[in-house]
């Protein structure tokens, strides 16, 4: 995540707090005092001020009793809505950037794909499949949604220690069928084909995912009922 050129002291302080949040250098819970951001980003403390209450409003950090601002926790299922959201927005990115592939794009994503075929680690697929995805969105000529695109992935990878192909690697083969059946639709430049393809590949990832959530609050709910 680049940071953007700021108009103003709190929108700089702003840029690089966010940052250093969503990559995780400043992690869920931990606390922002005033003096030591205004140290560690050589910005006075009134834009840092500015700053968090910006960054409240994204949800990224809040305000607690006696502690002051702190960097939020995040849940499983926030990060559930995380990846719904930003998989949606990235098939409209995918979608629009057909027209622009070219014989060099489809080459890497095909041995992209060849890749995943070969690897049975969890976390190199998921290397992989991150960056599949951003080839395939990648000719895409709005920038703005890109960009959006890259920070909502950026928010959910820097802030959820495990990936779905970790956590349910049976998942990998049919994945790299559904990406298979995608890639046929570039080939094809047919944009409705692969939305369609893109659609259902979402739709199978977001069922393991749920099938996380569930997990984790039956899990939740037992604790709690142990600790009663």
């Amino acid at each position: 995540m680049n940071v953007k050129m700021p108009s103003t002291k709190a929108d700089y302080a702003y840029e690089l707090i966010k940052k250093d949040i969503l990559e995780g250098k400043l992690a869920p819970g931990r606390r922002l005092r005033l003096v030591e951001l205004a140290s560690f980003y050589k910005i006075s403390e009134m834009p840092i001020r500015e700053a968090l209450f910006m960054l409240r409003r994204d949800g990224l950090v809040v305000f607690k009793s006696h502690c002051g601002a702190t960097v939020a926790e995040v849940s499983i299922k926030e990060l559930f809505d995380i990846i719904a959201t930003g998989t949606y927005l990235e098939i409209l990115a995918m979608t629009e950037a057909v027209p622009y592939h070219t014989e060099s794009t489809i080459s890497q994503l095909r041995d992209l794909i060849d890749q995943m075929k070969k690897t049975k680690v969890g976390t190199k697929y998921s290397e992989l499949n991150r960056e599949f995805h951003r080839l395939l969105y990648a000719p895409c000529k709005n920038e703005f949604l890109k960009s959006e695109v890259s920070d909502i992935v950026a928010r959910f990878f820097k802030r959820w220690p495990k990936t779905i192909f970790e956590l349910r690697p049976e998942r990998k083969p049919l994945a790299t069928k559904e990406h298979e059946t995608m890639l046929d639709a570039v080939r094809a430049r047919s944009a409705s084909r692969l939305q369609k393809a893109a659609m259902a590949h979402r739709d199978e990832t977001l069922k393991s995912w749920q099938d996380v959530v569930e997990e984790a609050e039956s899990e939740l709910h037992q604790s709690r009922r142990r600790a009663v």
